[in-house]
């Protein structure tokens, strides 16, 4: 008995009825790769990513969040010599604690959001919240919710593991760069590709930029960058035979929208603004995480915390910033407001449109916001979904509701899952790492890059010798 797992892509709630059955791996995959090559070729191309791409960077899911949040805080506030900090701590985080129920994390972060805003209102005189033995209960809520934006933004702050100096420069390449060159290689004739993303990470961002490929993310500026959304109206092209007039459509180009903020992203102090863009020193961020989180297998997380080490965080994000969002329930009122309203009507604008393939990969359906905006986009004729999950089949069963309710409205054809029948040896086929980097066809851009990078390396390399 094979010890690998099988592909399977179908459009029936019933797995058993998958028209792949009787296919030879190998055939399954290339089948699979000759569908996406096509789905690629349409005219609207919208991929929509949640926090399963960035596991392989690091990244961590929300229960994982959750767990390691709670540590940290446990492991500061043992530290903390003021009393009140203490009390509001332990009124706040000791029942997730008691019940290790980690998935409960935004639930908890809305009703500490929603405390928070009951106080700073004249509705505080009707609260009554043990909290009568805290001499400030305001300004200490203030400042519990202030270091969990810090420890949030340092969990969330993730870097790509790409060595331009590494011996064998394709060993170095990360699933990111695969995935977005794959994406980026289309006819220039053609939409351009729209990402959408929840993750507060930079991974895209720093893959984009290693790639060579020009994106829109909403702002504008070099020194001072603010959010307009006017800069995704604006196209690149570039001089072909300048004595003619003509233009060429520029190829790599491609646009990018954090539907959730992002560790970069700050609220603004400025009347009528909605968010600054904040430069954030990724390298030196993990390093401090590194520094804080021991995750060798015998250390099991070991966390050190001391006033220093805070000091240092303080440079990295001042306590006077507020990130410019978190993730709580609240997330469908605080999207209505800018920049997020606009990037979730780009988002529904997007689906609407003819000849649209959207993608949805590393997403559990967990944030009934952006489900709704998905379920609205059905009634496009024209719309081929295609959902990818490695763990959206259990016991020959979808395990997922959301995607069982999706596979059952009788839209043959339309609506897609690319998942995998697990065994127990089998390595993911499905995950994002092999998706990018087996499944998705492949492309020239990413061997060319790969022969510019190493000729930059031999380059430097006898410029090295030379001196």
């Amino acid at each position: 008995m094979s010890n690998e797992n099988e592909l399977i892509l179908t459009s029936s709630p019933k797995i058993d009825k998958s028209d792949l059955s009787e296919r030879k791996d190998e055939s399954k995959r290339q089948w699979i790769r000759t569908r996406f090559s096509e789905w690629l070729k349409m005219e609207n191309i919208c991929v929509f990513t949640g926090a399963g791409t960035s596991i392989s960077s690091d990244g961590l899911s929300l229960w994982e969040l959750g767990e390691k949040l709670m540590k940290l805080l446990d492991e500061y506030y043992k530290q903390k010599d003021d009393d009140d900090y203490q009390k509001m701590y332990k009124l706040l985080f000791e029942e997730m604690k008691e019940n290790k129920d980690f998935s409960e994390l935004e639930k908890l972060l809305s009703d500490i959001n929603a405390l928070y805003n009951l106080l700073d209102s004249d509705s505080s005189k009707y609260i009554s919240l043990n909290t009568e033995e805290i001499e400030d209960p305001k300004s200490t809520l203030s400042e519990v919710l202030n270091d969990v934006q810090k420890f949030f933004f340092l969990l969330c702050t993730l870097e790509l593991d790409f060595n331009i100096n590494s011996s064998e420069v394709e060993d170095s390449i990360t699933p990111h760069h695969s995935f977005l060159s794959k994406l980026i290689s289309r006819d220039t004739s053609l939409g351009r590709v729209k990402l959408f993303t929840l993750n507060y990470d930079t991974l895209f961002e720093q893959a984009l930029d290693d790639l060579g490929i020009s994106y829109a993310d909403g702002f504008k500026g070099h020194v001072n960058r603010k959010f307009d959304p006017s800069c995704y109206d604006i196209d690149y092209y570039y001089p072909g035979r300048v004595t003619e007039g003509k233009v060429k459509r520029y190829d790599r180009y491609m646009h990018l929208y954090k539907l959730h903020g992002s560790i970069n992203w700050r609220e603004s102090e400025e009347p009528g603004k909605s968010v600054k863009y904040s430069p954030v020193n990724i390298n030196k961020v993990c390093e401090l995480r590194d520094e804080m989180i021991d995750e060798s297998e015998d250390a099991e997380d070991e966390i050190t915390i001391n006033n220093g080490f805070m000091d240092k965080i303080e440079n990295e994000f001042s306590k006077d910033e507020v990130l410019g969002i978190l993730p709580t329930s609240r997330k469908t009122r605080e999207t209505l407001n800018m920049p997020y309203s606009h990037l979730f009507r780009a988002f529904h604008e997007s689906l609407q449109k003819p000849q649209t393939f959207l993608l949805i990969i590393g997403y559990g359906f967990n944030d009934n916001h952006v489900n709704q905006v998905i379920e609205d986009a059905l009634s496009n004729p024209s719309l081929i979904v295609c959902i990818v999950d490695p763990f959206a089949i259990e016991n020959g069963n979808i395990d997922n509701d959301i995607i069982e309710k999706y596979l059952s409205l009788e839209q043959k054809g339309r609506i897609f899952l690319l998942s995998e029948k697990r065994n127990s040896k089998g390595e993911l086929k499905t995950g994002f790492s092999n998706f990018a980097e087996d499944i998705l066809p492949d492309v020239r851009m990413l061997e060319q890059w790969v022969k510019l990078r190493k000729l930059e390396k031999n380059i430097k390399k006898k410029k090295e010798e030379n001196d």
